[in-house]
């Protein structure tokens, strides 16, 4: 079964309380594979930041990550955070609580997905091509609280899929060590060189250009410094 069937499946038959933990626990578990997606793979055991209490062991954290990292977009944080909230309030409250309770209905239509963005449910092993023009995705009743939330939970799982996919071109690997003193100040050296070179191309004003032409003057200086001293040992006076 696909993630979507999974969570499709949970909430056949669920209560209100149990399909709202149940989305958010799936949804908080695709955040973490797509936060996973742009970090080293080689890192030392037992170096876990997904771990409770650590770097992004909460939901939210994860949540906030993924949008300053650029993995996701507003639209889709001010969502997950909804996500959160709604499950906060089956989870917390001891009180007879449903979809239909004004405060979490409220919430729910906020959370309501883009009509066409709304991945179908379901989709036939066999396509029928010559039907296809009269094919429409179902879309949940918008009078319904519970179907609202179910709908953009599973449009939320099926974004996060395709934000992984993205992700998984931009994984870093682990960056080699630097050999001596000069090799990161070259690598500053690079950067400003191709900032002079883009306002120089832009038309910036010429006392920018200025600024950048002697910060890339000064660096170079430092690479030379820093090379002509990089693989000499320490002479101490008394040697």
């Amino acid at each position: 079964m696909t993630p979507l069937e999974v969570l499709d499946a949970e909430f056949a038959g669920a209560s209100d309380r149990a399909a709202a933990i149940v989305a958010a626990a799936v949804i908080d578990d695709a955040l973490r594979t797509l936060l996973a997606a742009v970090m080293v793979e080689d890192h030392p055991p037992g170096l876990d930041v997904f771990a409770p209490g650590q770097e992004l062991g909460s939901y939210m954290g994860r949540v906030k990550i993924a949008f300053m990292l650029g993995l996701i977009d507003d639209s889709e944080r001010m969502r997950l955070s909804l996500v959160a909230k709604v499950r906060n309030e089956f989870a917390h409250l001891a009180e007879d609580i449903s979809f239909n309770t004004p405060r979490i209905a409220d919430r729910c239509r906020q959370l309501a997905a883009p009509e066409e963005l709304v991945p179908p449910r379901q989709v036939p092993d066999a396509l029928e091509l010559e039907m296809l023009h009269e094919f429409k995705t179902p879309l949940a009743n918008r009078n319904d609280p519970r179907a609202i939330f179910e709908e953009a939970t599973l449009f939320l799982l099926y974004i996060l899929k395709g934000r992984f996919a993205q992700a998984m071109v931009r994984r870093p690997s682990r960056p080699s060590k630097f050999k001596n003193a000069a090799e990161p100040a070259g690598e500053f050296l690079a950067r400003a060189m191709v900032a002079k070179r883009h306002a120089i191309e832009a038309g910036d004003p010429p006392d920018k250009i200025a600024q950048l032409r002697d910060e890339v003057n000064r660096l170079a200086n430092i690479v030379v410094f820093t090379a002509a001293g990089a693989n000499k040992k320490y002479q101490s006076g008394n040697d």
